[in-house]
């Protein structure tokens, strides 16, 4: 084997080590962000419910919905209280960076 192709093996074979590299940081960052989008939208879910039906409530809310914003870590939504009669729908958005959980009740007529 020449030089040259000596040298290209051990390019190939670098490359291969830093793809691997690459691969499992990228790996690791997206199961952090997992980790963090399930703690933060339980967060808002627990935050809304205590909002709604007073900080000692434990009753759980009906979410119908819900997703979460990697870039901007707001979670929006629906749910149902299933304290209320009529099982009325609301929308809500909570901002993990401003700490705020805000929620509206959807116009049946709509």
């Amino acid at each position: 084997m020449t030089t040259r192709g000596k040298i290209w093996v051990v390019v190939g074979i670098a490359v291969l080590i830093l793809a691997g590299v690459v691969y499992w940081g990228v790996s690791r960052e997206n199961e952090k962000a997992d980790t963090q989008e399930s703690v933060v939208t339980s967060s808002c879910v627990q935050d809304l419910g205590r909002k709604l039906n007073g900080i000692t409530s434990s009753t759980p809310l009906d979410v119908i919905d819900i997703a979460y914003d990697r870039t901007t870590t707001v979670t929006t939504g629906t749910f149902r209280n299933p304290l209320e009669s009529g099982n009325p729908e609301y929308t809500f958005e909570c901002n993990k960076l401003s700490h705020t959980a805000d929620f509206e009740r959807v116009d049946p007529g709509n």
